[in-house]
């Protein structure tokens, strides 16, 4: 656009411009003159007095060109970037910041500079924190880096590296166990054979890396049990005894089972070690037949027939009592495996060190102020995964104070997460109070803009991201894990650290005893940032880094380290061997039946003797086996049975040198068990003959019940089986009777309305009948008509030659047309029922009489509840919640099967069961069949529960209906009149 600018001058001049002028006038004839200064961009022109300047732009045009097509004008008329067609390839226009590298996190394609800082592109934000792991270090658990002010990462910190001996699973540090383990916790591995009595075994126990394997340690099973198969089982008889035929027997001493079961001795002989002697071996006493040693016997404590009462046992002649009620007997002393740590819950259970027995359970043992929680120790009241009581875990920011979580310092805790009121949108100032969407919560209050003291916007609200724990530098940067918010980092409270992402007591968890990952050795606790050896007093000493007792501890005896050997157990600090046996070079050794050390240590048995009772003898008879200090028969010994130590169990014997169950009491052997085979429904006279169809087994033969006959797999009654009428296969297609064939044929029986009861005898031939009840109509008042009865169908079972009672209900009395006040009666229910019981099979409902403003009434129900008479849509006097028809006010109810129908000051309601209609003073009586009477308002229809009357001007309600048959057809409302009854068969 071409500017033109008239200017006037004074007349002194005007004569030396004409000139000029004529040469400004162009070929169009317009004059053109340019402003002092804009001579050359007379279009660019900017007018500043009687001067002008050029200026870059005055509109769009001026800035662009075929490389920069979309450039703008600005109003101080600088040229900047109008889209990114106007920058070089890879830079994007942010306006009057002109072409930069990004204006987002998106624009910065690099791996190594991914965020958009100041339009350019850096490696990270300020604040901002990511997961780390250093170079050449095998980390298990990242740790965190924060980048710094010049966006750049910082040192990555709180990283997890396992140690020696542990592997990585998880994210967690573990210890580095073979897989799959050795064995698992509280196995147990038998170390005695099932003749021993008491087992032995070995545990399965974590060692020092924590893994599981099976050690050393020697338990013992209770006196009365033995070990197999990795368990202490109850032994059938105590040790040293033998049952012999259920009986439980001393074989070395008892003359009637002398060394064997059933090996009697001869008159004049006694047992002793379980042989036939006419005299008793060294030491033992001849006492009514049998030797007995009177140290330990308890049938011959002391002197012979001095038998110890229950309870007692014999020790050194004399009678002592056992254990209290309150212990029990483990290795020979009484203990409480309530509380004593090496047997606790059980014989031979010890608790690791630095553990209790409690209430028969290993417990740690923590110091004051402490709890054991999943096995370490934690002060409840500050500990937030175990807060107030062991697993109660505080969430969110939530933290732990005086044993309750509780939200920190500065925030509230709203719909069960910890908010800033200060700062929160939805909470600004209280709980749920929440600022308009125009608006941020600031300081507490709803406002417009940020303050100075809080001038970041998160989430809707301003805050202080130097302090504030849920946006803590950046927005969004929630502290968590016990952290707090101080100069924008989440740091842990003072005496604590941030372990695997959650702040912790450095001073008492024992995963992290004094610096993160530090963990104690299983049974320390962690005191004040070390680990230590917490001693219950129980066992006070320490050894090897254990807790003891050095007065019976095996391993540490009398001091640690001193540990008893050869069979030795330790009692009071000494290693020592158990009554009756010595200690012979170092071994535990009975020295009545051992051959090295034969009734003194050192005197050995010279080849091919034995050791009896302490003295050498010469070895067994051909055929016989020198087992436990004697000579046994392997093929008939039930305690050696093929070798030593075979025993056989309860209940079986030893035959050729094997155990075979033995069958007493004429019971035979089938499938391992022994069986009569005379009433045994699975072995019927002969082993595998199985008693079917409902017979069971007698003498020996599979019989059914008396009565019955066993047809084609099955006990059946051929006086009723219509499959075997008389006899197996004897096909009837009607009815059995006593075994005969009864020619049925098919009738119909209708019953109409005659106002009393009626009866219907099942023919002799029927097992089933189908019932039609048609329910009576309620009574009319002019031209209005009452309540149709209902119609129900059913087929029911019934027994020929049984006499059922059958009611037809009567139509309801219609009103008086002249009486305007009078309304009409209630429809009579239609029964059919058993006399047994009663019991009902169909009934069907009655309907409702019309009311006195000839307003119609209900019709029958279809269902078992009744219709309520009522004004409008509102029941009045509800239809037989409880099998009567509630009164109406002014109509009666009808009566149900167990309640007579509600009365009033002018109508008596119906009869229950299909009783008489309701009376009235007027006119609307009841029909038969249980239906109420009128007044004002309609009769209620009498069924199996009774219908409302009605209320003034409203009718009366349908009764309800009852179906028990099978195919039922249930309709409501659909009779006319009297009712009627069909039953066919």
């Amino acid at each position: 656009m071409r500017t033109t600018w008239m200017w006037i001058f004074p007349r002194s001049v005007v004569a030396s411009l004409g000139l000029l002028m004529l040469l400004a006038i162009g070929c169009s004839g317009e004059v053109q003159v340019s402003v002092p200064g804009c001579e050359n961009c007379p279009e660019r022109c900017l007018q500043e007095g009687n001067r002008g300047k050029c200026a870059t732009c005055l509109k769009d045009e001026h800035c662009q060109s075929q490389s920069s097509p979309t450039k703008k004008c600005t109003q101080d008329h600088k040229c900047i970037c109008g889209s990114e067609k106007d920058c070089p390839v890879g830079q994007h226009c942010a306006g009057v910041a002109g072409c930069v590298e990004c204006l987002n996190d998106s624009h910065c394609t690099s791996p190594d500079r991914p965020s958009c800082v100041g339009n350019t592109c850096q490696v990270c934000r300020a604040n901002q924190t990511q997961a780390c792991a250093p170079e050449g270090q095998n980390v298990c658990q990242k740790g965190t880096q924060i980048c710094k002010g010049n966006s750049s990462w910082g040192e990555c910190k709180d990283f997890v590296v396992c140690k020696s001996g542990e592997k990585c699973v998880e994210e967690k540090c573990v210890p580095d166990c073979p897989e799959p383990p050795e064995c698992k916790d509280k196995d147990i591995q038998c170390t005695s054979d099932v003749n021993t009595i008491p087992g032995t075994f070995k545990k399965c126990e974590r060692n020092e890396k924590g893994c599981f394997e099976w050690s050393n340690t020697a338990g013992s099973c209770n006196r009365d049990e033995y070990c197999n198969n990795g368990a202490c089982v109850k032994a059938t008889c105590p040790q040293g005894f033998t049952d012999c035929n259920g009986e439980c027997v001393n074989l070395k001493n008892n003359r009637k089972h002398c060394g064997k079961c059933d090996t009697a001795c001869k008159d004049g002989e006694l047992c002793g070690d379980g042989s036939c002697t006419l005299s008793c071996p060294a030491g033992q006493t001849a006492c009514s037949g049998s030797c007995a040693n009177l140290k330990v016997d308890r049938l011959h404590c002391g002197k012979c027939d001095n038998a110890c009462p229950s309870g007692e046992v014999c020790d050194a002649g004399s009678c002592v009592v056992s254990c209290p009620a309150s212990q029990t007997l483990c290795k020979g002393l009484c203990v409480d495996i309530q509380t004593d740590r090496g047997n606790c819950g059980k014989c031979g259970v010890v608790c690791n060190a630095g553990e209790v027995c409690t209430k028969g359970a290993c417990e740690v043992s923590c110091p004051t102020g402490q709890t054991s929680c999943g096995g370490k120790c934690v002060d409840v009241q500050t500990d937030r995964a175990n807060c107030g009581t062991c697993g109660t875990a505080c969430t969110g920011l939530q933290q732990c104070s005086q044993g309750a979580c509780k939200c920190p310092t500065g925030l509230t805790l709203c719909g069960g997460a910890c908010v800033d009121l200060n700062s929160n949108a939805a909470h600004c100032g209280a709980c749920s109070k929440a600022c308009p969407t125009n608006q941020l919560c600031a300081l507490g209050s709803c406002k417009a803009s940020c303050l100075p003291s809080t001038p970041t916007i998160c989430g809707g609200g301003c805050v202080d991201t130097q302090s504030n724990s849920a946006h803590c530098g950046s927005c969004g940067n929630a502290c968590t894990g016990g952290t707090y918010c101080t100069n924008g980092q989440c740091v842990c409270p003072q005496g604590e650290a941030l372990c695997n992402k959650k702040c912790t007591s450095v001073q008492t968890d024992t995963q992290n005893c004094g610096a993160c990952g530090n963990v104690c050795q299983v049974g320390s606790i962690c005191s004040n940032g070390t680990c230590k050896l917490a001693c219950p007093q129980a066992t006070p000493t320490v050894c090897n880094g254990g807790c003891v007792n050095t007065k019976t501890d095996n391993l540490n005896c009398g001091s640690c380290g001193n540990q008893c050997s050869g069979g030795t157990n330790c009692v009071n600090g000494t290693c020592s061997c158990p009554q009756g046996i010595s200690l012979c070079s170092g071994n535990c050794v009975n020295t009545m039946n051992d051959r090295s050390h034969c009734g003194a240590c050192g005197n050995a048995c010279t080849a091919g003797q034995i050791c009896t009772q302490g003295q050498c003898s010469l070895s067994c008879q051909p055929g016989f086996l020198a087992c436990n200090g004697r000579c046994v028969d392997p093929n008939t010994d039930a305690t050696n049975c093929g070798s030593c130590g075979a025993k056989c169990a309860s209940g079986f014997s030893c035959q050729s040198g094997a155990c075979t169950r033995v069958c007493t009491g004429g019971q035979s052997l089938c499938n391992s068990v022994c069986v009569n085979l005379q009433n045994d429904n699975n072995n019927c006279g002969s082993c595998g003959t199985a008693c079917t169809g409902g017979r069971s087994c007698q003498s020996g033969s599979c019989s059914c019940p008396s009565g019955k006959s066993f047809c084609n797999g099955s006990c059946v009654d051929i006086l009723s089986s219509l499959q075997n009428c008389g006899g197996c296969g004897n096909v009837c297609n009607t009815v059995c009777q006593n075994g005969q064939c009864l020619n049925c044929v098919p009738g119909t029986m209708t019953f109409s309305y005659t106002g009393a009861k009626q009866t219907f005898t099942v023919p002799n031939c029927a097992r089933s009948i189908t019932i039609q009840a048609w329910g009576a109509q309620g009574g009319a008042k002019g031209t209005t008509q009452g309540g149709k009865g209902a119609y129900i169908k059913g087929t029911v079972t019934v027994t020929p030659g049984e006499a059922l009672t059958v009611i037809v209900g009567g139509k309801g009395g219609d009103a008086s047309l002249s009486n305007t006040t009078h309304g009409g009666g209630g429809g009579g229910g239609s029964f059919v029922y058993r006399n047994t019981g009663p019991t009902p099979l169909v009934i069907a409902g009655g309907g409702g009489g019309t009311s006195y403003q000839q307003n119609a009434g209900s019709g029958g129900s279809a269902t078992t509840s009744a219709v309520g008479g009522g004004y409008g849509t509102t029941p009045i006097g509800g239809g037989g919640r409880t099998d009567n028809g509630g009164g109406g006010g002014t109509g009666a109810g009808g009566g149900g099967w167990n309640a007579d129908g509600q009365s009033n000051n002018w109508a008596t309601g119906g009869k229950k069961q299909g009783g008489a209609g309701g009376t009235t003073r007027y006119t609307g009586f009841g029909g038969f069949g249980g239906a109420g009477a009128s007044f004002h308002g309609g009769g209620g229809g009498g069924g199996y529960t009774g219908g409302g009357g009605g209320l003034y001007r409203v009718g009366g309600g349908g009764g309800g209906s009852y179906n028990i048959g099978t195919n039922p057809t249930n309709q409501a409302g659909v009779n006319s009149g009297h009712g009627k009854i069909v039953i066919s068969w």
